[in-house]
């Protein structure tokens, strides 16, 4: 431990981190490689830290923040972590810094491990590294991945794999990912959320036909409100066995997680099993059969907003603020090089749900709060800004002759008018 910190600059996932890989996905998209066909993977010092940072912040809680970050020196790739502890006479970081290097059968193998100034023997990591891989050894998925790299080179300036493409491997560690990102009973607890969604569609569109409403659109908090309200009662359970009452309650902030990704799924019309597989025990949620309704969900009478605002508020809810906000922003300059231009409009409902999406996991209480308030919201304007005279339609010239760059003080200050709109809504503010 130590007062100072082996990684000082903290790199939060941004826009161009999200560039970087979407380029580096495209350029090694498995549809464009047949079975057993050779490939070659170049990755930069850029490239890693880009891979490295985004993945890490999964996993990086926000009360212990860590920072990180991988170098290329030496034929090594070093990846140093510098972790934030909690108040302690002993000192403020524990900092770790792992260097890996090329082994005889052309793959990674553990160098140096240092923990501070402790540096670990070479003679100790060298079995519980051969012990970590024939542990590994005995799934499938690990056999065909490592054999079908057959070339690791480090240089000082990139990291090369030379692989064959084994697609059943893919499969394979795909499952496995679903199965150990999303337990059964997170699965069962998605399952519930996206039979109560179609219920509450349904009941919309019977209820619009009774009154002779044909509409096709309805306001996205007419479908908040209802399924908050069923995640408030899923959180706060009770029952009386005789005169003793006991109150059974789940977790907030996990049935919140699973209410924004369905929600999410459902905004951006993807299958919701592609992503969380299928269950592995014996308990299984039947599905309501899906009904041949077609309501769109809107904000501020517009699709595309629900949509930004659903997928940024799931994505700040699974992976964090900086992910979520780099990936608005990415799409945004996106559509400004190549699309319908650059929209401060999506930007703002990009903003919003992000704040959203961090209420709802927060703390328990945090959760909680978001639920009984969501559960007696009146219209959307309690959670959505308004976005009277946003610029929008922004292509690239424009956007840069403009607003310059997004570190230029003239985006900034959009930023915060952004920000300063989001902040009027009655969920975000601190006058509620």
């Amino acid at each position: 431990m130590s007062n100072t910190a082996l990684v000082t600059a903290d790199h939060n996932p941004d826009h161009y981190d999200i560039a970087r890989i979407k380029q580096i996905l495209k350029q090694h998209d498995p549809r464009y490689l047949k079975q057993g066909q050779k490939g070659n993977l170049s990755l930069s010092e850029k490239d890693i830290n880009a891979l490295l940072v985004t993945s890490f912040s999964l996993f990086n809680k926000q009360e212990h923040k860590a920072r990180l970050r991988s170098q290329l020196k030496n034929n090594r790739l070093v990846i140093d972590l510098s972790f934030k502890l909690p108040d302690n006479q002993y000192g403020q970081y524990a900092n770790v810094s792992l260097s890996l290097k090329k082994s005889p059968k052309n793959l990674l193998t553990i160098d140096t491990v240092n923990f501070g100034t402790l540096n670990i023997p070479n003679f100790l990591l060298k079995p519980l590294w051969n012990f970590a891989n024939q542990y590994l050894y005995q799934f499938e998925e690990y056999q065909r991945l490592t054999n079908s790299v057959q070339i690791v080179q480090i240089t000082p300036k990139q990291l090369v794999l030379t692989y064959q493409a084994d697609w059943q491997a893919v499969k394979l560690i795909k499952q496995r990912g679903q199965s150990l990102l999303v337990s059964d009973n997170e699965r069962n607890t998605i399952r519930l959320y996206q039979q109560q969604l179609i219920q509450i569609i349904n009941e919309l569109h019977h209820k619009a036909i009774a009154n002779n409403q044909h509409r096709r659109t309805i306001s996205f908090s007419k479908i908040l409100q209802p399924m908050f309200q069923f995640a408030l009662k899923r959180s706060s359970k009770s029952h009386k066995p005789g005169l003793q009452t006991i109150t059974k309650t789940t977790s907030a902030v996990e049935e919140n997680k699973a209410l924004l990704f369905v929600l999410a799924m459902h905004a951006a019309g993807k299958n919701i099993d592609s992503f969380i597989g299928s269950n592995s025990g014996r308990q299984k949620i039947k599905q309501r059969p899906r009904q041949p309704v077609r309501l769109k969900f809107t904000l501020r009478n517009r699709v595309d907003l629900m949509q930004h605002f659903s997928v940024s508020a799931f994505l700040a809810s699974a992976a964090g603020d900086a992910l979520a906000h780099a990936a608005g922003l990415f799409k945004e300059i996106s559509d400004a090089k190549s699309g319908s231009g650059f929209s401060f409009a999506d930007l703002a409902a990009d903003r919003a749900g992000v704040e959203f999406g961090s209420m709802a996991v927060a703390s328990e209480l945090s959760a909680h709060s978001l639920q009984l308030q969501l559960s007696k919201i009146t219209n959307e304007d309690d959670f959505m800004p308004d976005i009277g005279n946003l610029p929008e339609g922004l292509h690239e010239a424009t956007f840069k002759r403009q607003y310059g760059t997004t570190e230029d003080t003239r985006y900034k200050k959009m930023q915060h008018e952004l920000d300063r709109r989001i902040s009027l809504c009655r969920i975000y503010s601190h006058d509620k």
